[in-house]
This record gives C-alpha cells, sequence and structure tokens, in this order.
C-alpha cells in the first residue's frame, strides 16, 4: 500500500510530509509525494525514517490538480492521503474554496489533516494566546517564538 502526500511549498505541506513519512514509518507502507506546484521533497528525511519514497506530478494541461490527485491515489490504491490545513475563516471558506477541501470531500480513501506547529512554523497567535509548539494550547508562559 502507498500513503500520499499532497505537496506545494507551503508549511502547510512540509507537516504533511513529515505526518506521511512517520505514518508510512509506522505501517511499512511507500510514500508518494503528489506535487501540486511542481515543488519536490527532502529526500533525506524519507531516507531517515526508512521509508521508499517517490514523486508524482499533477498533469501539465490538466486544470484539475485535485482531480489528478484522486485519480492518482485511485490508481496506485493509496490507503491514506495526508494534506496540510490551516485556519479559514468561514467566509474565506465559502468565497475562495479550498484544494484541502476538495479531497477531504471527494477522496475515496481516509484522508489526514495535519496543521503546521512548532517553531518550524514560526508561532501561531490565537486570541490573546501564543504558542510556540511547547504542546499546551493555549500556552501558559505566553511564549513567542520570534
Amino acid at each position: 500500500m502507498t500513503i500520499i502526500s499532497t505537496g506545494t511549498s507551503t508549511p502547510e505541506s512540509a507537516a504533511a510530509w513529515r505526518a506521511a513519512l512517520a505514518e508510512a514509518a509506522l505501517r511499512g507502507e511507500d510514500v508518494v509525494w503528489f506535487s501540486l506546484d511542481g515543488t519536490e521533497p527532502d529526500e533525506a528525511e524519507a531516507r531517515e525514517a526508512g521509508v521508499v519514497a517517490s514523486v508524482a506530478h499533477a498533469q501539465e494541461r490538466g486544470r484539475d490538480a485535485v482531480g489528478d490527485l484522486l485519480e492518482h491515489a485511485e490508481r496506485v490504491g493509496a490507503s491514506r492521503i495526508v494534506v496540510g490545513v490551516k485556519h479559514r475563516s468561514p467566509v474565506g471558506k465559502l468565497l475562495l474554496g479550498s484544494a484541502a477541501q476538495q479531497i477531504i470531500l471527494e477522496a475515496r480513501v481516509p484522508v489526514v489533516c495535519v496543521k503546521p506547529w512548532g517553531p518550524a512554523s514560526g508561532g501561531r497567535r490565537r486570541g490573546r494566546a501564543w504558542t510556540d509548539g511547547c504542546g499546551r494550547w493555549p500556552c501558559g508562559r505566553r511564549c513567542r517564538s520570534r
């Protein structure tokens, strides 16, 4: 079986890649980075995790990269798809749509959604509380990573 990680050059996709590698190492499966914008993952991370990784790209002439991803998932018999997500307002969801939302709704396999947390994400402000990946939210120390 294969785990597919969606790929773009965003912190959300980097978090999805790391989560897909961890899941693949746990289950003894391969990982496919499905690039939606032509980017490629760090193969050293896959080697360190002991996972066989490959890269697939959306069709250049295709209009719907998400449709290409879902077709690829069916073709390779994916056991799950890992996507990176970010916080969006309800109005933003309504007006702009979302590739992650389309994947979640249309996929025929389980979809794992991952948010980028920790120092690499630059910290997040939520209301009056800050978190820098200390594992507690809201962070009691009011930490600020930058």
